[in-house]
């Protein structure tokens, strides 16, 4: 994306934001910021109007840039995140790592999981003799999955034709010994091919940032029925028990080790791609 597509859509984005502080409200709900450059005036003009909930799902008070949006890190103000959380009326926290840090600028912290439409995202069988690993992303978290490529190229190497690799969310991605390319994101893009995968890929660094990511990936491939694997970082080991609703690995040696379990094993991928009975789920 282009400066100047950037530049357009953050001036569309504050006249937005502009116009909607000028409505009447019982309440503001503000998700990670209510305008995403300079400093918190959005939402101090906010909470003189109405109670405002802030929503926050990553560990947006650090400073983390990917290498995708690194040339415009200077316009970003990370230090207005405890402000804008001290002023809100109820702050709600994706995960508890999230909600311990919000805790040191708030007494009104809740946690709410992320979830997915499992209307929308839902199991749809499939026939096919080759196994389908998947991952689906954008070009800031593509850091994630680079990692992993050396153990995909063994297991290539190890199956060959018997599985596939897709990579959504980074068309300009390619990886030549896999002989691997992005494919553009988009609604139905996506669904498309999450319906095609036996196996979601979910890995992370484990650092200050990933502790605070919400385990969407792996929360979508494991609602679409694949059997997911992912690396046990922050909350991914509380979203997964491992043998039961998923793998975690951690090395690269485990990673290999869980893929080739999994391709090996249809029976193993049905069991752990299947949705969780209603009796089996923990209340929220």
């Amino acid at each position: 994306t282009s400066a100047f597509t950037k530049g357009r859509v953050a001036v569309r984005a504050l006249a937005r934001r502009v116009r909607s502080l000028t409505r009447k409200a019982d309440v503001i709900f503000v998700q990670r910021e209510a305008f995403f450059l300079g400093n918190e005036w959005a939402e101090h003009v906010a909470h003189l109007k109405a109670p405002v909930v802030f929503d926050f799902d990553d560990a947006i008070w650090l400073h983390a840039v990917s290498a995708a949006n690194a040339r415009f890190a200077w316009l970003k103000n990370v230090d207005k995140i405890p402000r804008v959380v001290r002023l809100a009326h109820t702050v709600l926290a994706g995960n508890e790592y999230l909600a311990a840090w919000a805790r040191r600028h708030s007494n009104h912290v809740h946690v709410v999981p992320t979830c997915v439409d499992t209307e929308r995202f839902a199991p749809m069988p499939h026939d096919s003799n080759v196994v389908t690993l998947g991952w689906s992303g954008s070009p800031s978290t593509l850091a994630h999955l680079k990692p992993l490529l050396p153990v995909l190229e063994r297991v290539k190497q190890k199956y060959g034709d018997r599985i596939a690799l897709r990579v959504m969310g980074a068309p300009a991605f390619e990886h030549a010994p896999l002989k691997l390319r992005g494919e553009a994101w988009s609604p139905d893009a996506e669904l498309s091919m999450l319906r095609t995968m036996d196996i979601g890929l979910m890995p992370l660094p484990d650092d200050e940032w990933t502790r605070g990511k919400c385990g969407l990936k792996g929360l979508v491939s494991m609602s679409m029925g694949a059997a997911t694997v992912m690396s046990p970082v922050g909350v991914n080991s509380e979203i997964v028990t491992h043998g039961e609703n998923g793998l975690l690995a951690r090395t690269d040696d485990e990673w290999f080790e869980q893929l080739s379990s999994l391709i090996d094993d249809a029976d193993l991928r049905t069991r752990l791609g299947l949705p969780p009975r209603p009796e089996d789920q923990m209340p929220m």
